[in-house]
């Protein structure tokens, strides 16, 4: 509906259903562009087969994504919300992500977003899938402080054993930041200042992932609690394949609340090839 490369002064759009096509807002704009304000509430996004709103500038805060709904059309390929660069001060707040491979991905380590009140479930089967995807930053300023995700829920709708929660993973290939899906490689980037308060993650039997999983060991000065575990509790609660995080005492994490009080393991028996950090 909006696939342009040229500055935005300012948007707004409210109320609006969009159903079909890759997607429906796209800021092709690869330089800063933080003029103003970056509004959109109250619509319903459907059956798109990319995503449903992208940028892909380097420096393009004040996004304000408020009290919509994200459907695509599968959830191999689609991205509900992708915002590149530096995303301070922009707020994702009591949105309904039903159906994507990736619900909402943040660049440069989310640097001070706000993502709060969203309800993150999947209505259809699939694999691989990301609830919040945060891409490292390549150095260690600007790598994420500030990030609030508070009052989520992670559904457990359709949860597949490879789905992941919120994720810290480089990017693969592709043309633009809303195509681009996880790398599984081990990531050298930085995720820093993180806070993660009253959650809600919701376990099913066949995965029984960490709520938080990194592949890079750089993650400092992060806060992971209270958040509350229901359902099918984690082995484990911040997790890093193959290589011990490099800070681990600087991370804070709990209080955590759970539905079952005996499910949560008091000894931690993971391969020798993975670290974590239980709760």
């Amino acid at each position: 509906m909006i696939d342009d490369q040229e500055a935005w002064e300012t948007l707004t759009l409210s109320g609006i259903t969009v159903s079909g096509g890759a997607g429906a807002i796209r800021s092709r704009r690869r330089d800063a562009n933080v003029a103003g304000i970056y509004m959109i509430k109250d619509c319903q996004f459907f059956n798109y087969t990319q995503c449903a709103i992208s940028n892909n500038s380097t420096d393009m805060p004040y996004w304000q994504i408020e009290n919509n709904v994200f459907r695509a059309a599968n959830s191999q390929s689609t991205l509900g919300v992708a915002l590149s660069g530096l995303t301070d001060g922009s707020a994702i707040t009591n949105n309904k992500f039903l159906t994507n491979r990736i619900h909402l991905k943040l660049d440069r380590g989310g640097n001070n977003t706000y993502v709060r009140g969203n309800d993150f479930i999947q209505f259809d089967q699939g694999s691989s899938r990301v609830s919040l995807w945060v891409v490292p930053s390549r150095e260690p300023n600007n790598s994420g402080a500030g990030l609030v995700l508070e009052s989520c829920k992670f559904g457990n709708e359709n949860l597949s054993s490879s789905d992941r929660r919120v994720l810290y993973a480089d990017e693969g290939d592709g043309d633009s930041f809303g195509q681009r899906l996880p790398s599984s490689q081990t990531s050298a980037g930085y995720i820093t200042g993180h806070t993660l308060r009253a959650c809600l993650f919701n376990g099913a039997d066949n995965n029984r992932s960490a709520p938080v999983t990194s592949m890079t060991p750089h993650v400092r000065a992060c806060h992971y609690g209270p958040v509350t575990l229901a359902g099918t509790a984690p082995t484990h609660f911040l997790e890093f394949p193959k290589k011990q995080a490099d800070s681990p005492a600087s991370n804070v994490v709990g209080p955590i609340l759970l539905d079952d009080l005996d499910a949560m393991p008091t000894v931690s028996n993971v391969p020798s090839s993975t670290r974590s950090m239980r709760p």
